[in-house]
């Protein structure tokens, strides 16, 4: 139903979506994927319960396939390194930097919405998935963010476009039947193709960041905030350069589906 909902109303989870909606004293759902039992919180109660106790359970290998592309970030790290990476992710969501995040969010959507011509139609739901997709790019890497490009793309439309090959993968018979490790089979070309995408683009990411330690900027970024933790007198509160990059994925994940 998944997939019926993509192609009717352009929305990989309506259904989940609009559960509440449908059963509205409900407060969990059971169904099953495949040979798995699958339990969907719909109570914010039970969500609390999970989400404070994420030493009890495991990422389920539909979540685990974003590993291919954000590895341990926040989201998909388990035990130890969930710990460290949210200690150091939280502490740069203080007071300063949402103040400018909302700076950052006023600009971009007064660029677009000046952009709007009246005598066209205009795709409500596109225009506000590219708003926000451009705003986290730039919270994340700065204003500069709008002069990278990846394959002709813009760097969060292209991440865009991989985020969502790799879903429509996670839920193929292929990778349900053995794991996101399906991907590695060589003989395969769109595996191999998908795969080489994804680590030409980490490696561009990986070069903004190293651009930006040789030359600092000031900004007031993430991407600053992130760097800035490699300073620090403990190991267990610093984030390599590949860290930072897999936190910048993950972010990218969480705010546009969210939104």
């Amino acid at each position: 139903y998944m997939r019926q909902d993509l192609g009717q109303k352009g929305d990989f989870l309506y259904k989940v979506k609009h559960y509440r909606e449908q059963y509205p004293g409900k407060s969990y759902e059971i169904t099953n994927l495949g040979s798995n039992a699958v339990i969907m919180l719909r109570d914010h109660k039970y969500t609390k319960e999970f989400l404070s106790k994420p030493g009890l359970y495991e990422k389920h290998v539909l979540f685990r396939i974003l590993k291919v592309i954000a590895k341990d970030s926040l989201p998909l790290a388990e035990g130890d390194i969930w710990k460290k990476h949210r200690k150091i992710v939280t502490s740069c969501f203080h007071y300063e930097f949402i103040a400018n995040s909302v700076e950052v969010i006023r600009q971009v959507a007064t660029e677009y919405l000046d952009k709007i011509s009246l005598e066209n139609e205009f795709p409500v739901c596109a225009k506000m998935q590219e708003i926000t997709v451009e705003i986290i790019g730039r919270i994340f890497f700065g204003k500069k963010m709008i002069d990278y490009r990846f394959k002709g793309n813009s760097l969060a439309v292209a991440l865009a476009k991989l985020a969502t090959q790799l879903g429509l993968l996670a839920v193929s018979p292929a990778v349900l039947l053995f794991g996101p490790d399906v991907l590695k089979v060589p003989f395969v070309p769109k595996y191999k193709k998908l795969l080489k995408d994804i680590k030409d683009f980490k490696e561009l990411c990986l070069s903004i960041v190293r651009d930006r330690k040789a030359n600092p900027q000031g900004s007031h970024d993430l991407l600053d905030a992130l760097i800035q933790t490699q300073n620090l007198d403990s190991v267990d509160d610093r984030l390599s350069d590949e860290e930072i990059v897999n936190e910048f994925v993950a972010f990218f994940f969480a705010g546009t589906d969210n939104t």
